[in-house]
């Protein structure tokens, strides 16, 4: 309901949606990849129904994060690969420069890996 309502506003140029989530939404449409975390070296498979979020902390429960706790946390920076930002907090600015969250961005469609400094 809530994404029906999301894009019918978006067809309402002077109607402002303010939403809250306090967990990740579902992973829709998601691929597999790969993420090689720079610090340690391990390389995490991300499945196409988890986040990678999800998956990094399946081998490594001492992950610090709040992005479940309904706050967002600039958990690691992009190394090399291209993200799929599913985020609507980052700005171009904190993009460009290899932020990403990932408790919902994801490898790029058809991107295969990346790595981030997490």
């Amino acid at each position: 309901m809530i994404e029906i309502v999301r894009d019918a506003v978006r067809e309402m140029p002077d109607t402002e949606l303010h939403l809250e989530r306090f967990s990740a939404a579902p992973v829709i449409d998601g691929e597999p990849f790969e993420v090689e975390l720079a610090v340690s070296g391990v390389v995490v498979d991300v499945p196409d129904d988890r986040t990678l979020l999800d998956a990094v902390r399946q081998g490594r429960r001492q992950v610090a994060y709040s992005c479940q706790q309904g706050s967002a946390d600039l958990s690691g920076g992009v190394i090399s690969g291209v993200v799929d930002h599913r985020d609507t907090i980052l700005t171009e600015d904190q993009r460009a420069a290899g932020e990403m969250l990932i408790c919902v961005s994801r490898a790029a469609p058809g991107v295969g890996s990346s790595s981030t400094s997490r």
